[in-house]
């Protein structure tokens, strides 16, 4: 069974929640050209701009959010805000709302703050560090699980660092032009109150069957 879809900004979305990209999903793929489109767009356009439809799953019994379609977007704008955090500096007063509030969040009674979306296995390290003050390094592996894993490291950490890098441009550019205004207005007006679509995903065979049908598609949104 799919719930009824709310419309939510993407302060919603992440304010007090917890996401997770199961094993399943393809690593991170979106490149410069992918986020250079989404940050035209989301200047140019009145807001709110809408960015299509987030799959969500939610099990009984598990706090955590299951990305079923709507990582690319979701890991994008998160690198979007630690870039501005990181240019605004760490003891600018809405740089710490990003940080805490959106990108690593404690929860009530929590003695530590977890990221907002953990990334699966192959880039949830290199994610991490992009994201915080701290390097994330992988356990170490065997030879045996070493080998099992050559083929599907792919390339999404250099991925995720390009659009980061690019962010970090267009964050400085901002400042330069704008001063630290341009870049608040920007957030709070444009970044934090893009729309989704929201669809939570009752059953297992419910996510095979959306899977299914995303599978053509050329693109994750």
């Amino acid at each position: 069974m799919i719930s009824s879809p709310p419309l939510n900004t993407l302060d919603q979305i992440f304010k007090d929640r917890r996401f997770m990209v199961p094993m399943y999903q393809r690593p991170f793929s979106w490149t410069v050209e992918d986020v250079s489109e989404l940050w035209l767009d989301i200047n140019k356009n009145k807001p709110p701009y809408f960015l299509g439809i987030l799959f969500f799953q939610k099990k009984e019994g598990n706090e955590t959010f299951m990305v079923v379609d709507g990582q690319q977007r979701l890991a994008t704008l998160l690198l979007l805000l630690r870039s501005a955090v990181e240019v605004l500096g760490k003891d600018d007063e809405l740089g710490k709302e990003l940080q805490t509030k959106y990108i690593n969040q404690k929860g009530w009674g929590e003695e530590e703050a977890e990221f907002t979306l953990t990334l699966s296995e192959r880039d949830k390290y290199n994610f991490s560090t992009l994201l915080s003050d701290t390097i994330y390094l992988p356990p170490m592996l065997s030879p045996k699980e070493k080998k099992g894993r050559k083929i599907r490291r792919r390339s999404s950490p250099a991925k995720l660092k390009n659009v980061k890098d690019f962010f970090l441009q267009q964050m400085r550019d901002l400042m330069d032009q704008h001063g630290k205004e341009g870049i608040v207005s920007l957030i709070k007006n444009k970044v934090l109150t893009v729309n989704f679509i929201e669809v939570q995903v009752d059953s297992d065979s419910d996510v095979y069957t959306l899977m299914k049908s995303l599978i053509p598609s050329a693109k994750e949104k």
